[in-house]
C-alpha cells in the first residue's frame, strides 16, 4: 500500500506542477469548459498556479509519509482530512454552480472516496 501511496503523491506532484508550469491553460486540458479570454485574465491564471503550487506540496507530504508513516503519521491523517474536504468542496461546488466537466467529477470522486480509504488502511497497519 505504501508503493501506492507513493504512486499518488507523484501523480499529485505531476498534476500540480502542470497546474503551476501551464496555468489556467492546464484546467483546459481536464475538460473544464473555460474560454481562451478565462484563461488569459492574469487573475485566473494566477490563482490556478497558486493551486498548482500548494497540490505540489500536497504530493509531496504524501511522498515524505509513504516513505516513513510511523514518522509522519499524524501528518498523513491532517493531509487526508483536508484532500477529502477539498473533494468536499468540489461537491459543494457543483451544488452551487452546476455540473462540472466529467474529468472534474471523477478527480472529485477520487478526493472524497480515497482519503477515507487510505485512513482506514493506515488505521488497520
Amino acid at each position: 500500500m505504501l508503493a501506492l501511496l507513493r504512486v499518488f503523491g507523484v501523480t499529485i506532484i505531476a498534476i500540480g506542477l502542470l497546474k503551476v508550469v501551464l496555468g489556467a491553460r492546464a484546467d483546459q486540458l481536464l475538460d473544464a469548459s473555460i474560454t481562451d479570454a478565462a484563461v488569459a485574465h492574469p487573475s485566473a491564471d494566477s490563482q490556478v498556479r497558486f493551486y498548482g503550487g500548494a497540490f505540489t506540496f500536497f504530493g509531496v507530504v504524501l511522498w515524505m509519509c509513504a516513505n516513513d508513516m510511523a514518522r509522519y503519521e499524524p501528518v498523513f491523517q491532517a493531509a487526508m482530512v483536508v484532500f477529502c474536504a477539498a473533494g468536499l468542496a468540489r461537491v459543494l461546488g457543483a451544488v452551487v454552480r452546476g455540473r462540472p466537466a466529467v474529468t472534474i467529477i471523477g478527480l472529485g470522486a477520487i478526493e472524497v472516496v480515497i482519503p477515507p480509504l487510505l485512513l482506514w488502511w493506515q488505521s488497520a497497519r
